[in-house]
């Protein structure tokens, strides 16, 4: 190889993975393994000695690799990447131009608006508010997807995982995926280009940077682990970020544990143990990957079409966080 030359392979990783959405995403995966090591360290149970073979055995238990619910968010998030790619490029342009047609309307309805001096204190502003925004959009989305029955029967796919890897963050219906982005294209993308037009920001990169803002807070709060089985605790500022454990409680099927976080609090208990899932009226409805994508409509069905009520209704667990 030539000096200065650089191997094809090794160029292609470096020019994609230090893209800002690169970087965002080895951020998640270094965080995940940060807070997996604070859990091994100083809230799993005491052994003799830690260890890095230790370490490993408590990421990566035996059970992880014979639950059926875990082969089965493997095939399933590889289904749903193919068609992910048909509704979040579509999401992402409708974002856009919503974002693009509010600043407009803004324009037309009062004027156009002389360029700011768009010091850090209007970018920081337009950053906060995106992130407090986005935050109430997808609270109140999932809180919707919890009382309302046919949103539940689409939100049950994501809950009927009974083991959880970071892959069951994936595990959501092709149709909730599509209503969470269209919904969150237009609330949000009407909201970023209020923002613009009274900030005097352009409205270009705007919208991304927004979204980038907010899922780099969910990294920060170890987000990749509220789909585990790494029940990370923040003790007592668990009152102010949802911790990977308290979500845990959100997939619980236990009756007691429903509505927990809705309106609630409930700090982490490490003695407490629950079951996760649907619980046994729904078992064999969610153990494959063409009964997760047929389950909604037959929910469905079962509540219009045959006209009687839905069997099952579901824990109503929640958690002050969007979308899971």
């Amino acid at each position: 190889m030539e000096p200065g030359k650089t191997w094809p392979a090794l160029d292609f990783v470096l020019r994609h993975a230090l893209t800002g959405g690169g970087l965002l995403v080895l951020v998640s995966w270094g965080s995940m393994a940060l807070g997996a090591a604070l859990a091994y360290l100083f809230q799993a149970p005491a052994e003799p000695r830690k260890s890095l073979r230790g370490f490993l055995r408590f990421c990566f238990p035996a059970e992880m690799f014979r639950h059926r619910s875990v082969r089965v968010d493997v095939a399933f998030v590889a289904v749903a990447w193919v068609i992910d790619k048909l509704l979040i490029v579509p999401a992402l342009l409708s974002n856009g131009a919503v974002t693009f047609a509010a600043w407009s309307a803004m324009q037309g309805v009062l004027g156009a608006r002389e360029g700011g001096s768009q010091g850090w204190w209007s970018w920081a502003a337009l950053l906060v508010g995106s992130v407090v925004f986005q935050d109430f959009v997808n609270f109140f989305r999932h809180y919707l997807e919890h009382k309302v029955p046919a949103l539940w029967e689409f939100h049950k796919v994501h809950h009927s995982a009974e083991f959880l890897v970071p892959l069951s963050n994936r595990r959501q219906h092709p149709g909730e995926r599509f209503m969470e982005l269209m919904s969150g294209a237009v609330v949000v993308g009407a909201f970023i280009g209020l923002a613009c037009y009274l900030l005097g920001l352009p409205p270009t990169e705007t919208v991304l940077m927004g979204m980038d803002a907010y899922f780099l807070c969910d990294v920060l709060s170890f987000y990749q682990l509220r789909h585990s089985h790494i029940a990370l605790s923040f003790g007592r500022f668990e009152r102010y970020v949802m911790s990977p454990a308290q979500h845990h409680l959100h997939h619980s099927c236990e009756v007691r544990d429903w509505d927990v976080n809705f309106g609630t609090f409930r700090p982490t208990d490490t003695q407490y143990r629950f079951r996760l899932g649907l619980g046994p009226e729904e078992q064999g409805r969610y153990d494959s990957v063409p009964k997760l994508l047929a389950a909604p409509f037959l929910g469905l069905w079962r509540m219009f079409g045959a006209r009687r009520p839905t069997p099952g209704m579901a824990p109503m667990a929640g958690s002050m966080e969007g979308g899971d």
